[in-house]
């Protein structure tokens, strides 16, 4: 067991832990606790012990059952503490958007509805509109024709440009194909081209169909 060295009161300290010690000053000498982390509040107190004509002042005598060292040592805790600040203000007070970080999240959008076969109303859908402001409240999401007529077609050339360039580098290249006709006699013709990526030494595979 611990003496408190403020009350003389026994605290329990097993294994060494001064977990119920940092407590106990929490709880019973919270002026005592955070005059170690704020040297002021020392000062504060120190100064008020010197000059004891001081403390009956009106201004540090509001509470009658509490002293005025006190009142002042709550005041500077209160003012040296950080004021958390809520998502919301951190979004609305920083700057928009630069034009990179909008790019590339238009490109992903235009990457998922490719890829999930979504409709391009879907930046129109109010739900859809509503999660990316929870996610984002400074992403401005592209229209409908933003996204048909410049965003798919750019990340179309994009990525043609890019099987271009494995395709040249590679050194063989295998086709396979596979066809089939659909419920309503539409014929398609699939073809996947693989090849073992020479600089990264892995083996890559195209696929394309057509009908």
């Amino acid at each position: 067991m611990a003496k408190c060295s403020y009350c003389s009161n026994s605290v329990s300290y097993k294994g060494g832990s001064t977990t119920n010690l940092s407590k106990h000053l929490k709880r019973k000498h919270i002026i005592q606790y955070e005059s170690r982390k704020h040297p002021r509040i020392n000062e504060m107190i120190e100064q008020n012990v010197d000059e004891p004509s001081k403390q009956n002042t009106p201004e540090t005598n509001n509470d009658q059952n509490q002293p005025s060292t006190s009142i002042n040592a709550i005041n500077i805790i209160n003012k040296s503490r950080p004021i958390q600040k809520s998502v919301d203000s951190y979004f609305i007070n920083n700057k928009p958007l630069s034009v990179s970080t909008q790019k590339t999240i238009d490109e992903q959008l235009g990457v998922m509805i490719s890829k999930e076969f979504q409709l391009f109303s879907l930046v129109e859908n109010v739900e859809f509109k509503k999660c990316i402001y929870l996610l984002n409240p400074r992403y401005q999401l592209p229209s409908r024709k933003t996204v048909s007529k410049s965003i798919l077609p750019q990340l179309y050339e994009k990525t043609r440009e890019k099987v271009r360039n494995n395709l040249l580098n590679a050194k063989y290249i295998s086709f396979t194909t596979d066809g089939w006709t659909s419920i309503n006699n539409d014929s398609f013709i699939a073809v996947t081209v693989n090849f073992i990526d020479p600089e990264e030494c892995v083996l890559k595979n195209i696929f394309t169909w057509m009908f």
